[in-house]
């Protein structure tokens, strides 16, 4: 999305409700997502960062909400690949 504050808050709904999932023990085989979603989900850092969106307006809050998306993702057990834990470490 192109306004800042939409894309922020929308990454930082992501990452609570990753979370919360996690801390439900929802996130599993037949859990609420499937793992196509899963997999978006573990995705989003990436993509946020292939689309440069740290630069310029806005990068430095788009810069915390990662973080806080990358710490959502490592206190919920999403189930990564080893190459999306990789990429969150890059």
């Amino acid at each position: 999305h192109d306004d800042v504050v939409i894309r922020h808050g929308s990454l930082l709904g992501c990452a609570e409700l990753v979370l919360v999932f996690g801390e439900l023990k929802l996130l599993h085989r037949g859990g609420v997502l499937d793992d196509e979603k899963m997999s978006t989900l573990a995705e989003l850092v990436p993509s946020i960062e292939k689309a440069r969106l740290y630069r310029g307006r806005g990068g430095e809050i788009m810069r915390a909400a990662a973080c806080r998306m990358i710490e959502c993702v490592s206190q919920s057990g999403l189930p990564l690949t080893v190459k999306q834990q990789v990429r969150l470490l890059d």
